[in-house]
């Protein structure tokens, strides 16, 4: 059996009682074992349409011999039971369920991406995952749910952007530090932005994000990250991938998932 973790969210109707009702049905899935379950964790929404509720977020810890693509099946059916219908990307919902990590499987596929491709850098993922996942490792970064979490204070109070090309990143800076500075989007003290430049891999050392711009097409991540030099752990945001996004607007969602607005819980 495979261990793993569940990522659950609701801001839309009564979302104690729809993250409840989850619980509750992860527990009878078939071929699966809920192991542990995590308190309730209020956030403010990332990204997506203006004027949404807050959020309250969970985690879960299953033991599960359904496959990904059977367990992402099972997770939408409990998704549809609790009314969730196809919409606006980020908006407002009375459930979300999605497969943070499983075992140690790294797979992209369309359908499924594994481990979460965003988690690394999301406080409201990370903050329920680590009580009761702590020691939980991520392939991906090299980190555990709770090295992960602490980097999300500890590191350097900067953004990295990193890039094939200095043009398209300096660009792409200054349109971010507009952005930001004139959203007021981040809590102070606002961190600095500035180009990725390889130096020693130490924890405190390293930007509290990396934005890695336009990955090349048909390019796995391993390659591109050697390609630009990125750090061998650590949370990296992987911007442009997505053509459903904005790069900019996807940008500024990473950023406000480490550095939540004033007055947003941590």
């Amino acid at each position: 059996m495979a261990d793993c973790l569940i990522a659950l969210g609701s801001n839309l109707g009564d979302r104690a009682s729809a993250l409840r009702q989850a619980f509750n049905e992860l527990a009878v899935l078939p071929s699966t074992r809920l192991i542990t379950r995590s308190r309730l964790y209020q956030s403010t929404p990332i990204g997506g349409p203006a004027a949404q509720g807050q959020f309250l977020n969970a985690a879960a810890l299953l033991a599960t011999s359904l496959s990904p693509a059977k367990l992402l099946g099972e997770l939408q059916r409990i998704e549809t039971a609790a009314s969730r219908t196809p919409g606006e990307r980020w908006a407002a919902r009375p459930l979300d369920l999605d497969i943070a990590i499983y075992g140690d499987l790294l797979q992209r596929t369309p359908q499924l991406a594994l481990p979460h491709p965003r988690m690394t850098y999301r406080r409201f993922v990370l903050k329920p995952a680590a009580e009761i996942a702590p020691w939980m490792p991520h392939v991906e970064s090299g980190w555990t749910v709770q090295r992960l979490l602490e980097h999300l204070d500890r590191g350097e109070n900067a953004i990295a952007v990193a890039g094939e090309s200095a043009q398209h990143v300096d660009r792409f800076l200054e349109q971010l530090q507009t952005r930001i500075s004139n959203k007021s989007q981040t809590a102070p003290p606002l961190p600095t932005i500035r180009r990725w430049s390889p130096q020693p891999e130490q924890p405190a050392a390293l930007p509290r994000l990396v934005l890695a711009l336009a990955p090349s097409a048909g390019m796995g991540l391993p390659a591109r990250s050697k390609m630009l030099q990125l750090p061998a752990t650590g949370p990296v945001a992987w911007i442009g991938a997505d053509p459903d996004l904005d790069p900019l607007d996807e940008a500024a969602a990473a950023i406000q998932a480490v550095w939540p607005p004033p007055g947003a819980g941590r």
